[in-house]
């Protein structure tokens, strides 16, 4: 019998199509999956599979059109919009395929961002950021915009932004492909990744 706190992610038989009629195009088709809390889970399959398109739905980004999603217990279904809102910002991290960093900001600003909407002062939030920077690697470019970080290394800071609240359920959606070939072949390797991995899904 499963435990209700058992899993961070439950689909049974989640559809999501794009279009209608004769342009109708299935993203997913009954999708079954179940993420134990602290797991690891990968999508590996060929472009157009729904690779993104699964890992939107679990973060709330996409509303599928048919089955059954729970999420760290609860059934975003049933919540208003703003109780979704809410519970991505406490629970949920999501690393973006094109990273969504705010050119306007500095890395540490862009990472701090979580923990300003959750109400945390300016001050101490980009602290933080620049604490989890320097972890990655990369105190030096923490002042920097993300028109002056590499690809990889505006993916690590994309990595940090959803690691920074400490959230229980991280979503990515190819989240090492821009990072250099050993950290993307051995992500809990990482030392962001490898001391997260014990504590979140």
């Amino acid at each position: 019998m499963k435990k209700k706190n058992e899993y961070a992610v439950v689909c049974h038989e989640i559809e999501k199509w794009f279009g209608e009629g004769e342009a109708r195009v299935h993203a997913l088709r009954g999708v079954d999956l179940e993420i134990r809390i602290g797991e690891l889970a990968m999508l590996v399959g060929p472009s157009g599979c729904g690779k993104t398109t699964l890992p939107s739905v679990i973060a709330g980004l996409l509303d599928s059109n048919g089955g059954d999603l729970e999420v760290l217990g609860e059934m975003p279904a049933q919540m208003s919009g703003q109780e979704r809102i809410l519970f991505r910002r406490r629970h949920l991290g999501f690393v973006f395929q094109q990273y969504n960093l705010l050119p306007a900001l500095t890395a540490a600003e862009n990472v701090a961002v979580p923990l300003l909407a959750a109400g945390v002062n300016r001050i101490e939030a980009v602290a933080q950021a620049k604490r989890l920077l320097a972890q990655l690697g990369m105190e030096e470019r923490a002042a920097s915009p993300p028109a002056q970080l590499s690809g990889g290394q505006q993916q690590r800071v994309a990595l940090a932004r959803a690691l920074v609240h400490k959230p229980h359920l991280v979503v990515c959606d190819e989240p090492t492909s821009a990072l250099d070939a050993k950290t993307g072949r051995s992500p809990p390797q990482d030392p962001i990744l490898g001391s997260a991995y014990p504590r979140i899904s």
